[in-house]
């Protein structure tokens, strides 16, 4: 009986990781890879044959439910914290329908990597996971629009970075600081890594791209691109042996030995493959 209650905590625990918290992170680091496809859809059909057919509506309904996937996260962004709805107060009204404090609870706790983490002062911070999908997704939507246009969308991304590191290290959106520590040094490679892009845009445009310069510059963007790998996982190693510790410690001291904690390493090693500050 208490191997089967100890089963049944595992897989509940897991429940919450598997529901909707992977969903989400899938989703979050596939919008790319979605606008790639769609690019090569639009470009490649020709509507003469049964297939080039079915994979055009493919597209076109995976393009759908991806807009209405992000709409969902929007909404989704509206629940309230069950923690600070006072327990006298234990019915909410959210998407016109009566939540009890159980219920949310419950919905919090499926969509943490969306509700959590976040800092709740401003509502950019609050809704700061989807102003970053914007921000990963976005640079690879005018690349496949306007794709002879390099040095324009060099701009832009450069722009981009400036904006989105200024707006990080100034309103400081993320609750753990050594999520803000990776956020920030992440950007801060992407940006160095544009600059380079864009200056190795201008060479190649004047045939200056194979000079001495023009190689170093190039050697740049691949050691940016290296420094990127590399610091994601450090920090998986950090977060995963302070989370370790943390755990270890919560069950040593507890009177309930409760030994399904250690899923959370599992959490940890999921969303570090996304953004990687996902809570």
């Amino acid at each position: 009986k208490k191997g089967m209650l100890t089963l049944s905590a595992f897989f509940s625990k897991l429940r919450v990781l598997t529901k909707w918290n992977i969903v989400i992170i899938i989703y979050a680091i596939g919008v790319e890879n979605i606008i790639i496809y769609a690019k090569l859809e639009f470009d490649s059909v020709h509507f003469n044959s049964a297939a080039s057919i079915i994979s055009f509506i493919t597209c076109i309904l995976t393009i759908i439910m991806t807009v209405l996937f992000f709409c969902i996260l929007i909404l989704l962004l509206k629940i309230p914290n069950p923690k600070k709805i006072l327990p006298l107060s234990p019915y909410i009204d959210i998407f016109k329908r009566i939540r009890s404090r159980k219920e949310l609870f419950a919905i919090f706790e499926s969509c943490q990597v969306l509700l959590r983490g976040f800092k709740q002062n401003t509502r950019l911070n609050r809704h700061f996971y989807i102003v970053y999908m914007i921000r990963a997704s976005l640079p690879m939507l005018l690349v496949c629009i306007f794709t002879s246009e390099v040095i324009g969308q060099m701009v832009f991304q450069i722009t981009l970075s400036v904006i989105i590191l200024g707006y990080i290290v100034a309103r400081k959106p993320l609750k753990n600081r050594l999520n803000h520590v990776q956020l920030v040094m992440v950007e801060s490679i992407v940006l160095q890594v544009n600059i380079c892009v864009f200056i190795l845009a201008i060479l190649s445009k004047n045939g200056k791209q194979n000079s001495e310069f023009g190689v170093f510059i190039g050697d740049m963007i691949i050691a940016g691109n290296i420094a990127i790998n590399i610091l994601i996982v450090t920090m998986l190693i950090i977060k995963l042996t302070l989370e370790a510790f943390q755990i270890y410690q919560s069950i040593r001291t507890s009177k309930k030995k409760d030994h399904t904690k250690w899923l959370q390493l599992l959490v940890i090693f999921i969303q570090q493959g996304s953004f990687g500050f996902e809570e």
